[in-house]
């Protein structure tokens, strides 16, 4: 009975040390309560997650231009209006609100950037400031951009980035701001971004009435493209009739689309730098939707051949991405 009693009291004092034994758990704050119950007796366990990660906080300065070019100053408030946008959306920095710093200037030189405190955690809170310089030269302009550390933090007046950026064309400044934060997200966070795709979709905002094999005047629609994020967009048919099921060509240099010129749905192919412009794959039977003919003739090897087999497959899907490496989004 002795021997009895005291195996009973030492199981019950190892019980009693495993409980209060707390197990550390990288990030992870882990809370065990053990309510005392009827035999026998149960434990509950709750768990607490949180992450310690915190991102850089950025901030996008103006951008410097040469003093009294009027043109030159609107683009630069542009390049850096678009570059602090394409940050915002990837998400991979905090953004510091271009309106705080709108009154700091435009820093020229890294040590511009230390000799302001505003821009550090005394101010704007940043952690780096991205900086550039733009330099025109007749149709085209390049960009230097520095990524400085702001002062008070821990690279503070460092320069983490540098890289110019050359033949920016003066046509399209977004697509050089849209180039810059890819290339940044690239090298600095080993991420594809997503900020050179590009969108085509049908509208009807400029459609005519168009007639029909019926005789039926039904309004078309028109293909557009735009920047990943809506902005820039641009016509891309003109024929006035009903234009639908835009794809994108693997390299980002072609539309396939289907178009009822004839009053049938044909399918057509043209080249993203000769907009209006296009030429007939095939024709679909005649009286039936392109999805049903592609459905029903699928065993049809030109047909097959006709679709271009390295074309995205999606064919329900009117708006494409035009990267096919694209990242997540």
């Amino acid at each position: 009975m002795h021997r009895l009693q005291v195996r009973t009291a030492l199981m019950g004092a190892a019980v009693a040390a495993l409980a209060t034994i707390a197990v550390p758990v990288a990030t992870r704050e882990v809370v065990a309560t053990a309510q005392q119950t009827a035999p026998p007796q149960q434990a509950e366990l709750s768990v607490t997650l949180s992450s310690t990660t915190k991102r850089t906080v950025l901030a996008v300065a103006d951008f410097v231009v040469p003093s009294g070019d009027a043109e030159a100053a609107a683009l630069s408030k542009l390049l850096s209006d678009v570059l602090w946008a394409d940050f915002d959306f990837e998400r991979e920095y905090s953004l510091v609100p271009r309106a705080k710093t709108a009154s700091f200037g435009a820093p020229a030189r890294p040590e511009d950037v230390a000799q302001q405190p505003d821009w550090g955690s005394s101010g704007a809170g940043a952690d780096a400031v991205v900086i550039g310089t733009v330099t025109r030269s007749g149709k085209e302009f390049s960009v230097k951009i520095d990524i400085v550390g702001a002062p008070g933090s821990p690279a503070a007046g460092q320069i983490g980035f540098s890289s110019l950026y050359e033949h920016c064309s003066l046509a399209n400044p977004r697509f050089c701001s849209h180039s810059i934060a890819d290339d940044i997200h690239k090298k600095k966070r080993g991420l594809d971004g997503v900020a050179r795709t590009r969108l085509a979709f049908s509208s009807d905002r400029d459609s005519a009435r168009m007639g029909t094999r019926t005789g039926v005047l039904v309004s078309g629609k028109e293909i557009y493209v735009s920047d990943y994020d809506g902005a820039n967009q641009q016509r891309f048919t003109f024929n006035n009739s009903l234009n639908i099921h835009s794809r994108w060509s693997p390299n980002g240099n072609q539309i396939v689309f289907t178009s009822y010129q004839t009053s049938f749905p044909d399918i057509y192919v043209a080249d993203l730098a000769q907009a209006g412009r296009g030429h007939r794959l095939s024709r679909a039977d005649r009286g039936r939707d392109l999805l049903r003919a592609e459905r029903t003739r699928r065993d049809d090897a030109r047909w097959e051949e006709s679709r271009c087999g390295s074309w995205d497959g999606n064919s329900d899907a009117h708006r494409k991405l035009a990267r096919p490496q694209g990242r997540r989004h």
